[in-house]
């Protein structure tokens, strides 16, 4: 799937969610797109593991948590380089207020992205881990947030679920 409509298949379901003011968007470096112009006007933190492009805080999701519980936490193309994405998952959802949305999306056991599948790449700076994320595990990492949805688009994961 390509970032133009990875980032395009995201608006369509932010405009669905109505209003709300703040976002956090997991693995906000921008490598092949960025979601922050879907955010223009909203409280937003780009959070990423690396400095770069599009990056407000550099820190690990899985612990850390903005000063106040978010309205939209976004992670898109981020769990696929997770060693731990269960636990980046549960992060994400402990960051939204109650009535949050979450919406997370990465590539598929029906897309492989490289032929290693859950270890490190390439000796690489930084160092890229790889698995590809199959709908039954979200679903499965999902069950315990109530009103969830997971489904296969192009080939990619998508999730969305409400606090």
């Amino acid at each position: 799937m390509s970032s133009e409509l990875i980032i395009a298949t995201v608006d369509k379901l932010v405009k669905g969610i109505g209003n709300f003011q703040s976002v956090v968007e997991i693995g906000s470096r921008d490598v092949n797109g960025s979601l922050r112009k879907i955010f223009e006007g909203k409280d937003y933190i780009g959070l990423d593991l690396y400095e770069g492009p599009g990056v407000d805080v550099v820190a690990d999701a899985t612990t850390w948590r903005p000063q106040a519980p978010v309205d939209v936490v976004v992670c898109v193309s981020v769990l696929e380089h997770a060693p731990a994405a269960e636990q980046l998952v549960m992060a994400a959802h402990d960051m939204l207020k109650n009535g949050g949305t979450l919406i997370i999306q990465a590539a598929s056991s029906m897309r492989p992205h490289s032929a290693i599948d859950g270890h490190y790449l390439a000796p690489t700076d930084p160092p890229e881990w790889y698995r590809n994320i199959s709908q039954i595990e979200l679903d499965r990492w999902f069950k315990s947030f109530g009103l969830s949805r997971t489904w296969i688009y192009w080939r990619e994961v998508w999730g969305i679920a409400i606090k």
